[in-house]
C-alpha cells in the first residue's frame, strides 16, 4: 500500500518534525519517524533529502522505499535546469504548489508549515498537502506511462534512488587529518595564483561577470550579456589549451573552487559525510552529488576519502566510454576500428598535431566537436593549438573526421529526426524537449547541437545506472560516489580481486549489451589518479 507523506522537518530540533501519511485506502494518519522507517511498502514525497536527514537520526540498517517525486516530474519535464529561472523549477514541490493553488494560499500554507504551532492546524495543512502529493503523483505517472518511461522509471532511477538513498544515510569516510591539510595547501596556492593573475595580467577579480567582460576586451569571443558562470568554465577548458591567460584563469578558478567546496565539509560523528545526491541531476540523467560537491574536485584533491575499517577503496572507469558509445551507434566501420585497435584520442593527437603527447588537448577538441563545435571553430581551435604549441600541422581535423562517412550520416539523421519531432530521444536516453519555430511545427535548427550530447552521454548514463544497480545486488561490494563514467566503490580488504573481478565483469556486460561492436575496456585506478 503505497504512503503519500506530507513533513514539516527540523534535523537540528526532532521535537519540532511533523509527519503526515495519506495512505491508498484514504486514510490520513499522523506518523513518527520511526513509522516510516519501518514502513515496508513505497513511501513517495517531496524534499527527499530533508527526510534522509531525519532518518539517519534513527537509522538502523534498513530503509524503506522512498520515491522522490521531483525525479519523476524531472523526466516528464524534458528540459534541463537551465531552462528554467531558480524559482520556477517545475520539479519542486513547492512551486507546483503555487501554481495549483495561487500564490495567496501557497503562501499561506507555507508559512504553516514553517511557523505553525497548532497542532490540529498543522495536521490539517499537512492532510492537505498530502493529498496534492497523491495527485502530482497520480498525473506524473499518467505522463510517464505517454512517454513510454514508466518501466525505465521503476526498474532504473527509482531503483538507483534507494541506492543513494543508503549511501546518503550512512555516509561516506573522510581523512580529516589530510583534508585540514589540503586546505591549508590549497589557501596558499589560490592566494599565490589570485596575485599571480594580479600583477601578469592586471585581473583584480575573479567575479564571473568581470572575467567575461576582461576575456571580450582581450578579443575572446563571449557574449557580453551571458553570465552563467558554467558555460565560462566550458569557455575557458576549451581555450586553455591554446591560451595562457584561459589557462591561467582556468587553473586560479579550479583552485578557488576546491578551497571554498573543501572548507564547507562538515566532518560529523566517526569522520562521515553524508552526500546529498539528485538522481536524475541533469537532463541526460547523471548523478549528481548536490552536496558536498564531491564530483567537481580536481583529481590530486580527492585524496581525503577513505574506506570503512577493514575494507579498502576500488575505482572503476570506463575507457573512451563516450567514443565507444557513438562509434557503436552510427555503425562507422572505420570508427570502430580505429576505437578497437588504439586509443581514439591518441590517435585523433597524433594525426592533427603529429605526436601522441598532446591526448589531453585532442580529447577536449575531439569532444567538443562531437558535441557541436563548428568545422570552423574546430580548426581555429587546432590552429591556435599549433601555433601555441610551436608545432607544424600535421593533417587537418576535417580531412580527419571525413573518413568517418556514417559517422556524418547518424548526425544529420539524428539532427533531422530531432527538428522534426521538436525533442531529442532514444530507447535509452530521457526525452530532451528542444525549442520550437515560430509556427510551432518544428524544432529549431539550431537546437541540434543538443542531439549528440544528449543521445551518447544518455546512454552512457543508463548504462552506468545498470552496471550499478547489478553490482549492487553484492551486499559485500559498497557504492560510494558516481562520476561522469566511473564508481567508486569500497569492498573487504580480504576480498579485492574477487571483487574487482566481479565489478569489471559487470561493468563490460551493461557495456557491451548496447554496444557489442565495441572492444571495451574498464581501468581501475586510484580515485586521485
Amino acid at each position: 500500500m503505497k504512503l503519500f507523506l506530507a513533513h514539516r522537518i527540523d534535523i537540528y530540533n526532532q521535537a519540532d518534525s511533523f509527519y503526515v501519511g495519506l495512505f491508498e485506502d484514504g486514510e490520513y494518519r499522523k506518523l513518527s519517524i520511526e513509522e516510516i522507517r519501518d514502513y515496508q511498502h513505497e513511501i513517495i514525497t517531496y524534499n527527499l533529502n530533508h527526510l534522509l536527514d531525519h532518518l539517519r537520526m534513527v537509522y538502523e540498517g534498513n530503509l524503506p522505499i522512498i520515491t522522490d517525486l521531483g525525479q519523476i516530474i524531472k523526466i516528464n519535464t524534458g528540459r534541463s535546469k537551465k531552462t528554467y529561472s531558480k524559482k520556477k523549477y517545475p520539479w519542486i514541490f513547492w512551486n507546483r504548489i503555487h501554481r495549483d493553488l495561487g500564490e495567496e494560499e501557497s503562501n499561506r500554507l507555507y508559512s504553516i508549515i514553517r511557523e505553525g504551532t497548532e497542532e490540529k492546524q498543522l495536521v490539517e495543512t499537512l492532510k492537505a498537502l498530502a493529498t496534492k502529493v497523491k495527485k502530482f503523483y497520480e498525473v506524473s505517472f499518467i505522463n510517464l506511462k505517454e512517454l513510454k518511461q514508466e518501466s525505465r522509471f521503476n526498474n532504473l532511477e527509482n531503483a538507483i534512488q534507494q541506492v543513494l538513498n543508503e549511501r546518503q544515510v550512512e555516509g561516506i569516510h573522510v581523512d580529516v587529518e589530510k583534508l585540514d591539510g589540503l586546505i591549508t595547501e590549497l589557501e596558499t596556492n589560490k592566494n599565490a595564483l589570485v596575485n599571480r593573475l594580479r600583477y601578469k595580467y592586471g585581473i583584480i577579480n575573479l567575479d564571473y561577470k568581470y572575467l567575461r567582460r576582461f576575456l571580450i576586451k582581450k578579443g575572446f569571443k563571449l557574449s557580453n550579456k551571458d553570465f552563467d558562470h558554467f558555460n565560462l568554465i566550458s569557455f575557458l577548458k576549451n581555450e586553455k589549451i591554446s591560451s595562457e591567460l584561459c589557462k591561467d584563469i582556468y587553473i586560479t578558478i579550479r583552485v578557488k573552487s576546491d578551497y571554498e567546496k573543501l572548507k564547507q565539509y562538515i566532518i560529523e560523528e566517526g569522520n562521515l559525510i553524508f552526500p546529498v545526491f539528485d538522481c536524475i541531476g541533469t537532463i541526460t540523467s547523471r548523478i549528481l552529488i548536490n552536496y558536498p560537491h564531491i564530483q567537481q574536485l580536481k583529481r590530486e584533491n580527492r585524496t581525503i576519502f577513505r574506506a570503512k575499517e577493514g575494507y579498502a577503496l576500488l575505482y572503476c572507469d570506463y575507457n573512451q566510454f563516450e567514443p565507444g558509445i557513438l562509434a557503436s551507434n552510427c555503425k562507422d566501420e572505420a570508427m570502430l576500428d580505429l576505437y578497437n585497435s588504439s586509443d581514439i584520442y591518441t590517435s585523433f593527437s597524433e594525426y592533427i598535431f603529429g605526436t601522441k603527447a598532446l591526448r589531453k588537448e585532442a580529447k577536449v577538441l575531439f569532444l567538443s566537436y562531437l558535441y557541436g563545435m563548428s568545422n570552423k571553430k574546430l580548426v581555429s581551435s587546432i590552429n591556435r593549438v599549433i601555433t601555441s604549441k610551436g608545432l607544424t600541422q600535421n593533417t587537418s581535423a576535417t580531412e580527419f573526421f571525413s573518413k568517418f562517412e556514417k559517422l556524418e550520416m547518424f548526425k544529420l539523421s539524428e539532427y533531422e529526426k530531432a527538428v522534426n519531432q521538436g525533442y531529442i530521444q532514444s530507447e535509452t536516453t530521457l526525452r530532451r524537449n528542444i525549442k520550437k519555430t515560430k509556427d510551432g511545427k518544428k524544432g529549431k535548427k539550431s537546437e541540434t547541437r543538443f542531439v549528440l550530447s544528449q543521445l551518447i552521454q544518455g546512454q552512457a548514463s543508463f548504462i552506468l545506472k545498470s552496471a550499478i544497480l547489478e553490482v549492487s545486488q553484492d551486499s559485500e561490494i559498497e557504492f560510494l560516489v558516481p562520476m561522469h563514467d566511473a564508481v567508486l566503490y569500497q569492498v573487504p580488504k580480504s576480498k579485492i580481486e574477487e571483487k574487482k573481478e566481479h565489478i569489471e565483469t559487470v561493468f563490460l556486460k551493461n557495456f557491451l549489451a548496447l554496444c557489442p561492436d565495441i572492444n571495451a575496456k574498464v581501468d581501475f585506478k586510484a580515485f586521485e589518479e
